[in-house]
């Protein structure tokens, strides 16, 4: 055990978080945590960072970007065995020739938790899935491909069991979308639920449903866009427009989606295996599955932490639509008519990476894909790798088809040695080969340093 007078930094934290939060008697902490972190990076190109280098990273990296810094951070503390606080932040800064090169905040937040239950204010990013190998990051609609985005979050962190084999889990969470945007200022309304069944002792059925919506804001177009509370209610039940009465036109209200949720887990003598399926749905077609198979349908398979293979993915994303005479047809996925911009924050798809923001105009410009994706990651004593592959046909949109389609190999290998206990050195090799725009080949390095402390008090 530490003896906390000679950690007196991590000391002085606790006082100061003590006084700050709760003014509870000093002996009511029982442990806690920090780390700080700084890391710079490089990026090297023949025209622009290959697609796994910028997506999923939180909207940090870019296709243009040659330089990262990033000062990250983050402080729990364990109120006895139910409570915990946490508070973070991160700094970073992109640099390429002729871009704002400015120092910007992406996450900051605070959070408190009580049992499974969590309320958490600020700008946070999702948490890591599978490992990090997901091409959505287990979330077909929210994939950390765009920057936080600042908003207020009621949740579940784990399913609360009501009996030894139905557990439930829901939230309902409020953002605001602060970036530069064809409607200003709008908002996202977001909550899911889901239930657990404890099929036997190794096998977990999962079924959830999540749904967004952007709403409010200021139209160039139409103003002021409907923002009262009665507004927001219709908002939660999904209605998309509003009647105003005596024959008068509808009024659009709010850009509707959502997400079924299927997930089997089955726990292995040594590690898991998992299968799920997530649909995507912007109208009642989608939500009565009318648009199937789109979504991402996808397996995993997590080995012990022994293992010299940590883990492998499998994901198949498919967003054409159903044929329709022989077409592709469906929805115009993440865009919408009223909310131009579409489902982008800073310009970058908050969803699937694969779907692309248009960088002329508001808007997504490539909503139709198909694309098969694998991820592996190994362990072998300091040194961790990860490798990712995905093969996509790009069609663009129903209404703009790409023509040809775009069949593209995304690759990537990311290496991360640990040198000792605080540095760590990082090796990324890309490749982008299209049979449209030719090889895009890339490699970055990385180097950061963090420091720590994990304190018990008995």
């Amino acid at each position: 055990m530490k003896n906390p007078i000679n950690h007196l930094p991590g000391f002085y934290v606790n006082v100061i978080l003590y006084m700050m939060l709760f003014g509870l008697p000093l002996h009511a902490f029982t442990q806690y945590e920090y780390e700080v972190g700084l890391k710079a990076g490089g990026y090297f190109n023949n025209g622009q960072n290959p697609f796994w280098f910028y997506s999923n990273q939180l909207g940090m990296v870019s296709q243009e970007t040659q330089g990262l810094g990033l000062l990250d951070g983050h402080y729990r503390q364990y109120l006895g065995e139910r409570f915990e606080v946490e508070a973070g932040s991160s700094l970073f800064i992109d640099y390429y020739e002729g871009g704002e090169n400015a120092v910007r905040a992406n996450e900051y937040y605070a959070t408190l938790g009580w049992n499974v239950l969590r309320f958490t204010a600020g700008a946070r990013g999702r948490p890591k899935q599978f490992l990090g190998l997901s091409s959505v990051n287990g979330d077909i609609l929210w994939s950390n491909n765009a920057r936080a985005i600042p908003g207020v979050e009621v949740y579940t962190s784990a399913p609360f069991w009501v009996t030894n084999w139905l557990g439930i889990e829901g939230g309902m969470s409020h953002y605001w979308l602060n970036d530069e945007r064809f409607v200003e200022n709008p908002y996202i309304h977001y909550k899911f639920g889901a239930l657990n069944f404890q099929l036997s002792e190794r096998s977990l059925f999962k079924f959830a449903l999540h749904h967004y919506a952007q709403w409010g804001g200021i139209s160039p177009e139409r103003g002021q866009m409907p923002n009262s509370f009665g507004d927001f209610v219709n908002v939660f039940f999904g209605k998309e427009s509003i009647d105003t009465g005596a024959g008068g036109p509808s009024v659009a209200l709010a850009n509707q989606m959502g997400s079924w949720r299927f997930h089997y887990q089955y726990e292995l003598r040594a590690g898991s295996l998992s299968v799920y399926f997530q649909n995507l749905f912007e109208n009642t077609d989608g939500l009565l599955f009318n648009n199937f198979p789109d979504g991402v349908w996808g397996g995993f398979w997590e080995l012990p932490e022994n293992s010299i293979i940590r883990g492998i993915v499998y994901e198949y994303t498919h967003t054409t639509g159903p044929q329709k005479n022989g077409n592709d047809g469906g929805e115009d996925y993440f865009n919408s008519r009223v909310y131009q911009s579409g489902w982008t924050y800073f310009n970058r798809v908050i969803g699937a990476p694969y779907l692309t923001p248009d960088t002329d105009s508001p808007g997504i410009i490539n909503n139709r894909v198909t694309a098969h994706h694998i991820g592996v990651k190994a362990s072998v004593s300091n040194l961790n790798l990860k490798l990712m592959g995905s093969y996509a046909t790009n069609r663009g949109l129903s209404t703009k088809p790409y023509t040809p389609f775009k069949n593209v190999m995304y690759i990537q290998l990311f290496a991360e040695y640990t040198l000792w206990e605080h540095l760590q050195l990082g090796l990324q090799l890309g490749a982008d080969l299209s049979d449209v725009n030719g090889e895009n080949l890339g490699a970055g390095f990385s180097v950061r340093y963090a420091i720590g402390e994990s304190y018990r008090m008995y």
